[in-house]
């Protein structure tokens, strides 16, 4: 959009290139330009405030994004807490944001801010067409939509962002893009649509078009969808033909009890969720698909009970092979309705580096979830190789061959030493009985890490996607 305004443009993608801190500094200042703007989440104004500070040079600087919107919305020291910013940017940035940048010819005593929740690009396909020749590496990522229900989730700010509901792009303005992402050495596209398969019947035909024209490049492909959606497109036979061109779904199953995810606030029918997300994951195995689940296993009022009947969820599903999933809490966003809604009921936080800290209902359940996080570095380093090896394993479409029942037999141990370990530990906090021996579980996990980094060196000694 700035580039078609006459501006130079360079994108620097910290995460994917896997840059520090001080060469993103270095790649800014060779480029020198006279903007620099930043894409601010919670978890990283910390890092976007460290690299300002140390910038130097004279830019006029700027964030937008969900988290730059509700925080500069929310905070009652715009001045204090965006310090060093020039202008904060709310909503979408295609309707008006060239002309703003035009008129913002000096550094900034005061932050403005500029944009609106209101402003919309009606027609998507009216969009230019990225060219997907200005960042590095072999992963490329892709958005074909913008919004989800408009009255969605209570945790998500995608709701308030995009109030309208869902916009999508037409089968023939995203192709444009497949083939740009293609021409410039991409083979793994992520695309990072709330909902890439719609809620219309006539949204199948667009996935099904972009994902046909995806596999006729021969690109790779992620993308995010609700479970009963994902079900439907079975039933209708849009997934018949792309195995290994769908590596990865990602499904927001949030929890799998009916009472959690009533907490929740999530946008689905309680009674029948779980069910559906079960023939989902399954779905996804069959088809040889990696699932990933967005997860929410702790939130303020999180009983035991419903603690117990998620993690046999995840047990059935495979899924506490993955133990962010059993130890994954409520992370709380401003803007959202669930933040709303706590404090109408006068419920007090801690903030502490964009995080909000919450106390929990029942004070045992909060005990046992400051139990598992000491262990997060080696439980993280097991969920690492699961994530690495399932997606191996499904873009090789390596499932049924011997590698490929190795890593499902380790999966099936991983899970159940995760889960009964899990389920150890939440028992002795419920009735205050002796803790499991936490020094025999992390030297599963090890032994664990051990196998896992040798059968990923072996299938990456065969595999043509690594």
């Amino acid at each position: 959009m700035l580039s078609k305004e006459g501006h130079k443009v360079r994108v620097i993608d910290q995460p994917t290139d896997n840059l520090s801190d001080e060469q993103v500094i270095a790649r800014i200042n060779e480029f020198n330009p006279r903007y620099v703007l930043f894409n601010q989440f919670f978890s990283t104004r910390g890092r976007i405030r460290k690299i300002i500070a140390n910038l130097g040079g004279n830019y006029l600087i700027g964030a937008g994004g969900h988290d730059a919107t509700f925080n500069s919305i929310e905070t009652g020291n715009l001045s204090q807490d965006y310090a060093g910013f020039d202008f904060i940017w709310r909503g979408e940035a295609e309707e008006g944001l060239a002309d703003f940048l035009e008129s913002l010819t000096e550094k900034q005593d005061q932050p403005l801010t500029g944009g609106s929740l209101v402003n919309r690009v009606n027609d998507l396909d009216t969009l230019p067409i990225l060219t997907h020749d200005d960042y590095s590496g072999d992963t490329g990522f892709l958005v074909t939509s913008r919004g989800c229900f408009s009255k969605g989730c209570d945790f998500c700010t995608t709701p308030p962002f995009y109030k309208d509901g869902w916009r999508s792009r037409g089968v023939s303005h995203v192709s444009k893009e497949l083939e740009n992402l293609a021409k410039n050495g991409k083979k793994y596209v992520m695309i990072t649509d709330d909902n890439f398969l719609g809620f219309q019947d006539e949204d199948f035909e667009r996935a099904a078009g972009i994902l046909q024209r995806s596999k006729d490049l021969g690109l790779k492909l992620m993308f995010l969808t609700m479970s009963n959606r994902l079900l439907k497109a079975e039933e209708n036979r849009y997934l018949d033909g792309l195995e290994g061109t769908i590596f990865r779904v990602f499904l927001g199953v949030e929890n799998g009890d009916p009472s959690a995810l009533k907490k929740l606030g999530k946008c689905c029918k309680y009674e029948i969720h779980a069910g559906q997300s079960k023939k989902a994951i399954h779905l996804l195995y069959t088809r040889g698909i990696a699932p990933l689940m967005g997860y929410i296993n702790f939130n303020p009022d999180t009983t035991f009970e419903e603690l117990e009947i998620s993690g046999d969820f995840l047990y059935q599903t495979m899924e506490a092979a993955k133990f962010v999933n059993l130890s994954q809490e409520l992370r709380v966003f401003e803007g959202t309705r669930i933040l709303e809604k706590f404090k109408r009921e006068g419920r007090k936080f801690d903030v502490v580096n964009g995080v909000y800290r919450y106390p929990f209902a029942d004070s045992k359940v909060g005990d046992f979830l400051e139990y598992l996080k000491p262990m997060k570095d080696t439980t993280d380093e097991v969920d690492h190789a699961v994530f690495n090896i399932e997606e191996l394993v499904s873009v090789n479409q390596l499932q049924n061959t011997p590698l490929g029942k190795q890593y499902w037999d380790l999966r099936k141990r991983t899970n159940e030493i995760n889960y009964q370990f899990y389920i150890d530990s939440l028992n002795s906090f419920k009735n205050s009985t002796e803790r499991p021996d936490k020094d025999k579980f992390l030297g599963q996990l090890r032994k664990l890490i051990e196998e896992y980094t040798g059968l990923h060196s072996r299938i990456c000694a065969v595999a043509e996607h690594v």
